[in-house]
């Protein structure tokens, strides 16, 4: 049993990676000492492993340490440079190049860049290290190359790009300026989230161009037509937004149509939808309504509608044009004979639990809602009123058989008429 605890401590000491003299290891933050580190380096030339190197062997001297690999064109090509930096600042500086995909064996890609580097410049001569384990853990980074500045005293300046490490900048750091090094790495990013999302790779304000179609949103005020355009804000960058709309509504609003619901053709098929969504309690009107966002510079009107008209092709795969149609319609005209005059005495006192109508109002709330299109042929379509159940003017044909009651002939009849066609598109 002592056997089997003594080898499971050993392994666990083996797989510990993230410990560094028994401790955790935790990223060095800017201003603070750098701890011991130690590397092990590299011989070019001859491609195997050299002596090992503390970072306290160069105490008094400011440190660079530099992160690549050996697929990263911009690092190689910075090395020429750094070796005439470490030149001509030998009593000062000391540049550590740790080779990040050089680790276990694999270290013969690593030998032939050194040596082909040395071939152009015999005098080349840096310090590499492989087989890294702790630096990259206290600094760590998304991208290479990636430089972590180390002062003379010992103390993390920052991190820095490839254009930061200048001449100019390592004489101010050895002197004891302030430099302004911007490397960020945003250590936290979650590849399976959207970009910016709860600060997920940095603050939304960086959008400069952004667009999305979401489903319904329960509780989200809507807006009319004219209330969807936000100003510029700071960064210059408008928000136009569409929340809560109709399937429908969205599209006439891309192709700035107002067209009535009884003449905008679905050439489509989708089950799920209710194409003439209207009523909030209907079954399916969650189903059938999205928000719209578009964030970009300043645009016109009519370059929000094409960036709509192009998103919504990519969400449906649906475009939309207008076009005559022949079209089965509900025409409503005068009966020879009918006196259409104003007859409101003819209903006595007034009923709150009774509507009134007239063919105008008829023919607009069955346009906006039905799907077949109602036309008004009449010469009274004010005056004349009538008394209509809701569920009789729901149905087109109850409603048919009402206006005929009421002395109006109502006969289906097709029409040539101006309609939005909503339909399925390959290109």
């Amino acid at each position: 049993m002592r056997n089997y605890l003594i080898l499971a401590a050993l392994l666990l000491c083996a797989f510990r990676s993230d410990d560094f003299n028994g401790q955790k290891i935790y990223p060095v933050q800017p201003g603070h000492a750098v701890p011991e580190i130690s590397f092990q380096t590299f011989i070019g030339g001859t491609g195997k492993p050299g002596k090992k190197i503390k970072l306290s062997d160069f105490k008094g001297k400011m440190v660079i340490i530099d992160f690549f690999t050996t697929s990263c064109g911009p690092c190689i090509a910075k090395m020429p440079f750094l070796d005439s930096l470490q030149k001509r600042y030998a009593d000062d500086l000391k540049l550590i190049l740790i080779c990040q995909d050089a680790k276990g064996s694999n270290y013969e890609r690593l030998s032939r860049i050194i040596r082909r580097l040395q071939k152009a410049q015999p005098e080349f001569d840096l310090t590499y290290a492989i087989d890294d384990t702790t630096a990259e853990k206290l600094f760590p980074h998304m991208q290479v190359p990636h430089y972590a500045w180390i002062d003379r005293e010992g103390i993390y300046k920052n991190a820095s790009f490839s254009e930061e490490v200048t001449d100019d900048n390592v004489k101010k750091v050895l002197e004891g300026k302030d430099v302004n090094l911007t490397k960020t790495d945003y250590l936290d990013f979650r590849p399976s989230e959207p970009l910016f999302k709860n600060g997920n790779g940095g603050p939304e304000r960086n959008v400069k161009f952004r667009s999305m179609i979401t489903g319904y949103i329960d509780g989200l005020v809507v807006r009319g037509p004219k209330d969807y355009i936000s100003p510029a804000d700071t960064s210059n960058i408008s928000h136009y937004y569409l929340r809560n709309k109709t399937f429908r509504e969205l599209y006439c609003l891309a192709y700035n149509v107002n067209y009535p619901v009884s003449r905008i053709v679905f050439d489509f098929k989708a089950p799920d939808m209710d194409y003439y969504a209207t009523d909030f309690y209907s079954a399916n009107y969650a189903k059938s309504v999205y928000c719209y966002e578009l964030s970009s510079p300043p645009i016109s009107l009519a370059q929000v509608r094409s960036n709509l008209q192009i998103d919504l092709y990519r969400t449906f795969g649906l475009k939309a044009k207008k076009e005559t149609r022949e079209m089965r319609c509900l025409v409503i005209k005068n009966k020879d004979g009918m006196n259409y005059g104003n007859n409101l005495d003819k209903f006595g006192a007034f009923d709150p639990d009774r509507v009134l109508y007239n063919v105008n109002d008829i023919t607009t709330r069955k346009n906006q809602s039905g799907t077949i299109p109602v036309i008004d042929e009449t010469s009274q379509s004010e005056k004349y009123l009538m008394a209509i159940e809701d569920a009789d003017l729901n149905d087109i044909d109850k409603l048919k058989l009402v206006l005929e009651r009421n002395g109006f002939s109502a006969t289906y009849e097709k029409r040539a008429l101006d309609v939005f066609v909503i339909y399925e598109s390959l290109h």
